[in-house]
């Protein structure tokens, strides 16, 4: 089996799916930047949550 190019960094699909990733995490960083700042995390809130939506005693 022969490859039509000599590595993989001469394959323009790897170059594709790299821009293609890059536009997605730079969307994501933008939705997190744009949902404002942090807020307190109650830990024993979540785990209360958690316990009732899995049904965990």
């Amino acid at each position: 089996m022969s490859r039509r190019f000599g590595s993989t960094s001469d394959d323009p699909r790897r170059d594709r799916w790299r821009d293609e990733a890059l536009v997605a995490f730079q969307k994501a960083v933008d939705e997190g930047l744009a949902s404002g700042g942090p807020e307190p995390f109650d830990f024993r809130a979540f785990k209360a949550r958690m316990r009732a939506r899995h049904k965990v005693d």
